[in-house]
């Protein structure tokens, strides 16, 4: 079953949408010489952009270094479609060599490229804490949302301190709320914690308000 899915891949001829579904049943029973078919089928440039996509994501279902080292050397693809897709990939692949490439691509204009950097980023949990922590440093008022918002969801207690500290300095009113509202999730209680949600609870503000609030009573209740 597995030659004739290649043969229908491989076939320009056939509708997109058999050869997708046999690209599935390759993958349902990949084996390692799959590989240079799938990257040969991506370097194509002039390969359907729906089909080198799908083998990008295919390639992230399938994991694992080889697969990894494939898809890097398409993340600064000219077609944009084909890189949201090979961006997707490269965090499926679970390898850590691809959260500096996920980073970078948090700088993309692309918001596609962008939200697939971002949700590659939470699919490595723990692991990209450390990752996150920094981008709360970032020059873009979204990935510092995006770092304060997956620190949040983490749970992260190391993050307390970074985000105190980005509170400190932050003016944007988007990042201030998911600030707080990370410290909220996190719920280490302190007294500089407090401190700066009683503070940003006066704020004008109806978001950082809400947010401020519900945090203060969600470390109190993890205290009680």
């Amino acid at each position: 079953m597995t030659q004739e899915a290649i043969q229908l891949l491989t076939n320009p001829d056939k509708d997109t949408l058999v050869r997708l579904n046999a690209l599935y049943e390759i993958v349902q029973e990949f084996e390692p010489t799959h590989f240079s078919l799938l990257e040969g089928i991506l370097q194509d440039t002039d390969e359907h952009p729906d089909v080198r996509s799908a083998v990008a994501l295919a390639l992230g279902k399938v994991g694992g270094q080889q697969a990894f080292n494939i898809l890097k050397g398409f993340e600064h693809e000219a077609d944009i479609t084909v890189k949201n897709h090979v961006i997707q990939g490269l965090g499926m692949t679970g390898e850590t060599d691809a959260l500096p490439i996920l980073v970078n691509a948090l700088w993309d204009s692309n918001n596609h490229v962008f939200a697939s950097a971002t949700n590659g980023l939470s699919l490595f949990g723990q692991r990209a804490t450390s990752v996150l922590i920094e981008l709360l440093d970032a020059d873009k008022e979204d990935i510092r949302c995006v770092a304060a918002w997956r620190l949040g969801e983490l749970e992260v207690r190391e993050a307390v301190n970074p985000l105190l500290a980005t509170l400190a300095e932050e003016k944007d009113p988007e990042v201030i709320a998911l600030c707080v509202w990370a410290l909220g999730e996190i719920g280490v209680y302190s007294d500089e914690v407090m401190t700066q949600l009683n503070a940003w609870r006066d704020n004008q503000n109806p978001d950082i308000y809400k947010r401020a609030n519900d945090a203060i009573h969600k470390i109190a209740r993890h205290i009680n």
